[in-house]
């Protein structure tokens, strides 16, 4: 159970800082325990206590509010399973809602639509989950798994440069731990305990949105050459990211959603970590490329994961090019490196020096591009940023 005073907030919002009720990691963290772990209670003016689910804790929006104006600046998912469509984060992409389609919000699951059909898992299955030493016997074809050094934070906390896609087509998978990584990299480190130098313990939901733990050790999928064909950082080093993509090979041999690791979106991917499965989408060309960078830059600015790709081959974007069916990162746009640059997309392979970071400029590209945006769930309790102090963009760490 975690609790919180949120007497001054409430009172002050609109006049202090809208963010601070979203995303509560400003507060004091008062109490928690494991056993609770889904339950956040909010202490209202009038002193009453109000239980939320941590899985909305993105769209934090509380029932017979009295004051309708604070209710439409809390607001900020566009849609939720509480209330009607109201307001996009806060109020800045009302203009942008009609473009919005591919809403993965389920009124059945916090976990959204892509676990509805999921088997249950027996007693059996789930200790299998929680041992370290258990993984599927097979994973996208491939059957070798060899022990690795792991080296949990290569750049002492987790970036994108940690993700790095190899032989399996998880390009989705990489580049939403990617986008985490980047807004969230220190819900990223609550998720691992590290039990010694050889197993370590994953916290992850179920498909009926109840927190479990997967077990793994340090036996990472293989070619024939021993090499690693799992996502891996920087020169092949196994980390964070290697870990958690195991975590998500065992919770679909368990669960067996409808894809494979191979073939799943990326709001499909983030619930199992995030308990929050609710995500929309603007397809290529619904809207101009201002537009675009407005949406892109201000769900970044609130928190709200950002992944997308290309419908065109090859058009050149300085020394890289875009490719089609492929998951990207959507990340803040470094003007240093492009003054015109609108947002930027990270490609999963990780290649060059700028870690294959592609600055967007209005042209050709933009209208070939569509956005997936997620929300964050749980992960929102550690945003560290403010529209005062918004995040700003990725800075490729050199190795």
């Amino acid at each position: 159970m975690i609790i919180y005073n949120t007497t001054i907030i409430l009172r002050e919002m609109r006049r202090i800082l809208p963010l601070l009720l979203l995303f509560i990691t400003a507060l004091p963290l008062v109490a928690q325990t494991d056993e609770e772990y889904n339950t956040l209670i909010i202490e209202l003016n009038d002193g009453s206590r109000q239980v939320v689910p941590l899985s909305k804790i993105s769209c934090l929006l509380f029932e017979n509010t009295p004051d309708e104006q604070l209710y439409e600046f809390v607001g900020t998912w566009p849609q939720s399973a509480l209330f009607p469509v109201r307001t996009f984060c806060n109020g800045q992409l009302n203009s942008q809602l009609k473009y919005l389609d591919s809403n993965s919000y389920s009124s059945r699951s916090n976990m959204g639509t892509h676990f509805l059909n999921c088997e249950k898992a027996t007693d059996e299955q789930k200790e299998w989950l929680r041992n370290p030493d258990t993984y599927p016997a097979k994973v996208e074809g491939f059957t070798r798994w060899v022990r690795k050094r792991v080296v949990l934070y290569p750049f002492e906390k987790p970036m994108p440069a940690d993700c790095n896609q190899h032989s399996i087509g998880d390009c989705n998978t990489v580049s939403t731990l990617a986008d985490i990584a980047y807004l969230y990299p220190d819900f990223i480190m609550s998720l691992i305990t590290k039990v010694d130098n050889y197993n370590y313990i994953i916290k992850m939901f179920d498909p009926d949105g109840k927190r479990i733990e997967v077990g793994v050790n340090n036996y990472v999928l293989c070619d024939n050459n021993s090499s690693v064909v799992q996502m891996t950082g920087k020169n092949g080093v196994v980390t964070w990211a290697t870990l958690l993509e195991k975590a998500i090979a065992k919770w679909l041999y368990v669960y067996k959603p409808n894809t494979g690791l191979g073939g799943f979106g990326a709001e499909g991917m983030t619930p199992m970590f995030t308990g929050d499965g609710r995500s929309v989408a603007i397809s290529p060309g619904k809207c101009s490329a201002q537009e675009l960078a407005l949406v892109v830059t201000t769900c970044l600015k609130h928190g709200l994961i950002v992944n997308g790709g290309f419908n065109k081959q090859g058009i050149k974007i300085g020394s890289h090019e875009t490719i089609t069916a492929h998951g990207h990162s959507l990340l803040m746009p470094n003007t240093e490196i492009e003054p015109n640059a609108l947002f930027a997309m990270r490609n999963p392979w990780g290649q060059g020096k700028d870690d294959h970071v592609m600055q967007i400029v209005e042209g050709e590209v933009p209208p070939t591009i569509d956005i997936r945006i997620i929300s964050p769930g749980i992960a929102s309790l550690y945003f560290r940023h403010t529209l005062e102090d918004p995040i700003g963009p990725y800075i490729v760490p050199k190795w």
